[in-house]
């Protein structure tokens, strides 16, 4: 019982070293003042904090099983699911927290760079005046 423990113990140390932390890590929200700057660099996809979120679930799936369980070994094993479930949690809270704010600065930066923010298909409106019609063909269109 006590090997079966650790073993589990070890796999769930080094999954936590490997994944745990996505939405702290390696999501970046928008720059301090990116009001003013020309560009927005940062992280608008929820890619990593899902990952954190499926980690959480299965963490929390663990704990629920470890409740069943008896032996010596239950209450650490409940106490590593708790901690690790909570621990995936946060970060993929934080993470999407994260990528919330990035794309709202990416939306901010374009209605104020190209006048518009973007349509209902999430293509970005550039404003258009013309004083005379257009001559000759029109560029194709970017994906």
């Amino acid at each position: 019982m006590r090997t079966r423990f650790l073993s589990r113990a070890g796999f769930i140390g080094v999954i936590s070293m490997w994944a745990t932390g996505c939405g702290y890590l390696f999501v970046t929200g928008p720059p301090v003042g990116h009001e003013q700057l020309m560009a927005v660099s940062c992280t608008d996809s929820k890619t990593l904090p899902l990952v954190d979120a499926i980690w959480a679930g299965f963490s929390a799936a663990d704990l629920l099983g470890s409740f069943a369980g008896d032996g010596e070994s239950r209450d650490t094993n409940i106490a590593v699911s708790a901690a690790a479930a909570v621990v995936w949690g946060l970060a993929a809270s934080k993470g999407y927290e994260k990528v919330r704010e990035c794309r709202a600065a990416k939306e901010l930066w374009a209605r104020r760079t190209l006048g518009q923010g973007p349509d209902e298909l999430g293509h970005l409106l550039v404003p258009f005046e013309a004083s005379e019609p257009l001559k000759g063909p029109l560029p194709p269109r970017r994906q």
